[in-house]
């Protein structure tokens, strides 16, 4: 598996490589990625989502690489898509106005990012 960012402005990329493909994922189009028991993960973009089949592990290290954080039990966000969040009613809204749930021992996590990149407001 390898991760290629690139330098400022250009697009973030990250492959994740299988036995039977390599995949090109365009990170700053996934909101949240959501990892099934079996071995599934599916990607959510705006319009549509893709799913793919690869070790649990693989996939959670990979996500984890990309910047994603963990929210709840097998699903991970992607904080650049995150266009509120409401601590008090422990929501994060994504930028297509979705609204998802986030676990209270996850959090820390979420309020930790947004602290060490100056995104909360006073």
């Amino acid at each position: 598996m390898n991760q290629h960012i690139s330098i400022p402005g250009k697009t973030e990329r990250v492959l994740i490589e299988t036995d039977e493909f390599i995949f090109p994922i365009r990170i700053e189009q996934v909101l949240y990625a959501k990892i099934d028991r079996k071995k599934i993960v599916r990607f959510y973009e705006p319009e549509s989502h893709y799913e793919l089949t690869d070790k649990k592990n693989s996939i959670i290290s990979l996500l984890i690489q990309a910047g994603f954080i963990r929210i709840q039990n097998g699903l991970y966000i992607n904080p650049k898509q995150v266009s509120e969040f409401k601590i008090k009613d422990q929501l994060v809204e994504l930028s297509s106005g979705q609204s998802i749930p986030i676990q209270s021992r996850f959090r820390k996590t979420l309020i930790t990012y947004f602290i060490q990149h100056n995104l909360f407001s006073d």
